[in-house]
Parts: C-alpha cells; structure tokens; sequence
C-alpha cells in the first residue's frame, strides 16, 4: 500500500451477483495514498443573541491570579474561565490604566465537566480557559510555529494492511463485512499524535488531538454531527464511484486516494480603530479545506479547482454547518475558541500592545501555571466500509485508501480601518465602566 502520514483506511465497495474476481493486484492499484485531517472551519455567534457582552480587564484579572497563586489557593472559576466568556469579539487598549479589555458575550452560570470543560447554562457553549490564552501567548512569543497536531502512521501498520489485504477474502454478506472492517481497524493499529508549536501536556493540545480524531469520524460517517442530510466524504466518494462504475463499468476511475481536510482560519481581516485601541475579532473563525485548497492558501498560490469534487463538497458543507456540527459536539466549540485565543495572542502583538501599556504580560508567558494533563500520545485508527450492489456485466471492485489527519492554527491577521468610526465611540464608552472591584464588567 502507498505510503501516507496518518489515516484510517476506508473501504467502498462494489459488488454484484456474479461475483467476478478482481485480483488482488487490482485491488492494491486502486488503493490511493490520500489523506484526511482536520483543521480548524466557521464560526459561532449565535450565543450574542442570548447573552449579555461582558468585559474583562486582563491586568486585573492577572494581578488577582498572580496573588492568589502566591498566597497558594487555587484558581476560582471566575479566574480561570474569564468570568463567563464565550467569545471574544473585540480588544479594547486601555491605556490610562495601562490594561488591555476582552469583550464578547458572557454566562453567569456554568457547568464543569469531569473532563475540565465548562459549557454555558444559556448558550451551552464552552467557556475560554486561561489556561489555553497562556499556551498561545507563550507561542505568539517564544518563535514557535503555529499550534498543530498530526495524526500519524506507524511503518507496521502499512505493512499489516498489506498482508491483510492480500490474504482476506473479500466479504460477501453483513456479518463478513463487519468482521472484516473489524479486522482492518485492528490491523491498521494506532497512530502517533505529532503536536507543534505547543507542550504536549497541555489542554490545547488535548483539544486539538481530540477534534481532529472526531472530525476524521465524521468524515468517514462514524459520529453524527445532529444536522438533517449532512453529507459524509466517504459516502460523497462513493456515490461519486457508484455513479461511475454503473456507467463504464469496474473499470471506471476510481478516487486518486481521498483528500486530506484542514480547519483552517477563515478570519484574516480585522476591523480596528484609528488608533488601534480597539480590534474587532469576526465570527466564523475557522473554515474546513481540501488538502490543495490548505496548501494553496498556506503557500500565497492561486487556489486552484480541486481534484475532488466529493472532497470539495465536503469540506463547503462542514464550513457552511460549522457551528450546528459544534452545538451537537463540543470538541469543535472548544477548537474554535483555541483559534479565537491564537488570534488574540497575535493581534496583541501586531498593534504593539505591551508597549504602548508599558505592560509585556510576562507573568501569563513565565510565571503563571498551565494544569499539566496526561495527553495521549496515541490514538486508535479508524475505518469505515460501504457496500452496494451494482448492476453490471462483471466484476467486485473495491477500494481502500487513508485518511489522514492534522490541525494547523495559523492565524495572520491583516488590520483594517473601521471607516464607520464604530469602535472609536464604543472603546470610550466601555472605559467608563472600568470595574472598581474585580476584573470584570
């Protein structure tokens, strides 16, 4: 079998009455080195409607932390889930107190799950963590690349589906089928999770593992995403294949080996104030791609007509559906606010914040403490088989590729001038309400 970075295999397959044997040697013609992955696709906003706009002053709340970590409490809720935010639409400069404010929509009540996630009692959202702020601050920083994670391979696995493959008669009834998709899964064993940019042992890199894991389930149709007729990739491709091979027969093309997809950012232009004491940050922040689309984009080239059709339709779908997929499964409400943070992290930077405030958040980069977690370093591979019957002269074709996978948050952000003045009269009016007690508003 071709060589990849990562997957899980998918099986489609073709069958019909006859049963004409299609040689094994076809069989590992027709397997495709292609890839599957996962990146950040869009946004959420529709919490705003429900939630009040809440204000945090990050010096304040920093300051608080700073005190109570070295007295030797833990961290309150408030604290470590930033009184209640959502989101973060918008960076206020506040450069009378020297802070820097956060605003976006709030929750005053939440529940925290065994796995450290907090989720709104009215949005159902997931909360921003400090914890993750801090991780992409220290990368906006420390001249690491962008947070990522990959999902790869072992060199045993290619060659256990190989003898697999070669010595396990094709399945012919229900029962075969899911012993033999069983079988493969065995098979095709664990993969490694390759992070960059970010400490393993952390939160972030747990949710970024976790949600590139669960889109590949998605794309191969194994996890719901609770919106009506979404469309799964494996299921695209193969009604793609079955199309075909009704009209040309076993011999028809077959997919080239699947597609790799990345959530990627989708926000690159940030409205800011004359000044740029104030930045808006855009809903949908994240968007699924293609592997030639990511790569397009990533390199500065023209984006060109994709090789799938199946895979481009995919990947619109998931973007489109962004945020009904992340209200069913939250892993994907939790990736998006890790965009939102990275996207933060560097537009402090890019408007020269700790200068202008004569304040370079050095505790939240050196001294404040990121909950240490026992990330897995490995995930189990996946698969998925699809069966139908064709009617046609002669012939079982099958069809095995990879799915590979890997998150890259690579946010660039372009500043551009509200011409509307907006946020110019909102960033005075927000100073006013600078909290006398607390850090927030």
């Amino acid at each position: 079998m071709p060589e990849c970075a990562a997957g899980e295999y998918l099986i489609a397959m073709f069958h019909h009455s006859a049963n004409a044997p299609v040689s094994r040697r076809d069989i590992m013609r027709l397997a495709a080195a292609g890839s599957l992955g996962l990146m950040p696709a869009a946004g959420l906003g529709q919490e705003d409607a429900q939630l009040r706009q809440r204000r945090v002053w990050l010096r304040l709340l920093l300051e608080q932390v700073e005190q109570d970590v070295g007295a030797g409490k833990p961290l309150t809720e408030q604290e470590r889930y930033l009184a209640g935010l959502t989101r973060v639409k918008t960076i206020y400069l506040d450069d009378s107190s020297g802070d820097l404010i956060l605003e976006g929509p709030g929750e005053d009540k939440w529940e925290v799950r065994a796995d450290g996630t907090a989720i709104g009692a009215k949005s159902g959202e997931p909360l921003l963590q400090l914890d993750d702020f801090a991780v992409a601050w220290r990368n906006a920083n420390d001249g690491s690349p962008p947070p990522s994670v990959s999902l790869e391979h072992r060199q045993e696995s290619i060659q256990r589906m190989r003898d697999f493959i070669r010595g396990t008669p094709q399945p012919t009834t229900a029962a075969a089928r899911a012993d033999y998709t069983r079988r493969l899964q065995e098979a095709w064993g664990l993969q490694d999770a390759v992070t960059g940019g970010v400490p393993t042992n952390t939160r972030f890199n747990k949710v970024m593992v976790d949600a590139d894991w669960e889109m590949k389930r998605v794309s191969l149709g194994l996890a719901e995403t609770g919106v009506k007729d979404f469309p799964t990739y494996v299921d695209l491709e193969f009604k793609d294949l079955r199309r075909r091979v009704l009209a040309e027969g076993v011999g028809a093309r077959k997919p080239d080996g699947g597609s790799r997809f990345w959530f990627f950012p989708a926000y690159t232009d940030f409205a800011h104030s004359e000044k740029l004491d104030a930045v808006a940050i855009p809903d949908n922040p994240v968007q699924l791609l293609t592997e030639s689309h990511f790569r397009n984009m990533a390199e500065g080239r023209q984006v060109q007509q994709d090789p799938s059709t199946a895979a481009k339709e995919f990947a619109d779908a998931f973007t489109k559906q962004y945020a009904a997929v992340a209200e069913h499964a939250v892993i994907f409400g939790e990736l998006r606010n890790l965009f939102d943070w990275v996207a933060v992290a560097r537009l402090i930077r890019l408007i020269d914040a700790p200068r202008r405030l004569g304040w370079d958040m050095g505790y939240l980069r050196r001294g404040y403490p990121v909950n240490q977690l026992n990330v897995p370093g490995t995930m189990p591979g996946q698969v998925a088989l699809r069966h139908a019957e064709v009617k046609i002269a002669a012939g079982l074709a099958s069809l095995v590729f990879p799915a590979r996978g890997g998150v890259s948050i690579d946010v660039a952000p372009r500043l551009a001038r509200d011409r509307a003045s907006l946020l110019e009269s909102q960033r005075k009016t927000r100073l006013r309400d600078r909290p006398r007690r607390g850090f927030f508003s």
